[in-house]
C-alpha cells in the first residue's frame, strides 16, 4: 500500500512561462500529445490538471474545472489521445465539495478500475494538491489536511491498476 501526502504551495512549484491548456467556459482544451509541461501553476484557479507521469510531471494531458463538461469519455471525445495516458493529476483551489472520479471503463462503470478523489469541506484559494498516483491500495489516502474537515482524499476501487488507463472522468459538486 502507497500512502502519500503531499502539499504544494505555488511558490514552491517549477517556474514556467507558458501553458498549453486552458479552461474555455463550458469546455475542456486537450494540450498537444507531445508538449512537455513541468508542474507550472495552471492557468485558472479551481482546476484539475492530468499528468501523463507520476507525481504531476511529465505531459499535462488536459485540464479540467468546475466549468467543464460533467463527464468525459476520453476514448471517444479527446482529438489528443488524452486516452489510457494519465497516471496523476493536480487539483488547485478554490474548491468546495467537488468529486472526481477516474475510471478505467470509457462508459464510466464501475467494473473495472476507478478511484474517486473527493474536496470535502473547501480547498482554499492558492492550494495546490498533487495525487501523485491514482493506485494508492485499498486504505483511503488523504493528501491535504487543513483541519475542520476540510481535506483532500482519494479512494480507489482496484481490480488490476489505473494509472495509465484512465478512460474517463467525471465530476460532481456538492458531494
Amino acid at each position: 500500500m502507497k500512502t502519500y501526502k503531499t502539499l504544494l504551495f505555488a511558490g514552491l512549484l517549477f517556474a514556467s512561462t507558458s501553458i498549453s491548456a486552458q479552461i474555455v467556459t463550458g469546455q475542456w482544451q486537450p494540450v498537444a500529445p507531445n508538449d512537455v509541461q513541468p508542474l507550472s501553476p495552471l492557468p485558472q484557479e479551481g482546476l484539475f490538471g492530468f499528468y501523463q507521469e507520476w507525481n504531476a510531471t511529465g505531459n499535462l494531458v488536459l485540464t479540467y474545472g468546475n466549468h467543464s463538461t460533467k463527464a468525459l469519455n476520453l476514448k471517444k471525445t479527446t482529438p489528443s489521445g488524452a486516452n489510457d495516458r494519465i497516471k496523476s493529476m493536480v487539483l488547485q483551489g478554490p474548491l468546495s465539495n467537488t468529486q472526481i472520479v477516474v475510471f478505467d471503463n470509457p462508459d464510466g462503470q464501475t467494473d473495472d478500475d476507478y478511484a474517486v478523489i473527493k474536496v470535502e469541506g473547501t480547498l482554499p484559494p492558492g492550494i495546490r494538491v498533487v495525487i501523485p498516483s491514482f493506485d494508492i491500495g485499498a486504505a483511503p489516502g488523504v493528501f491535504w489536511d487543513g483541519g475542520n474537515g476540510n481535506r483532500v482524499v482519494e479512494y480507489f476501487y482496484y481490480h488490476n491498476g489505473l494509472d495509465g488507463k484512465i478512460s474517463h472522468i467525471s465530476r460532481a459538486v456538492g458531494q
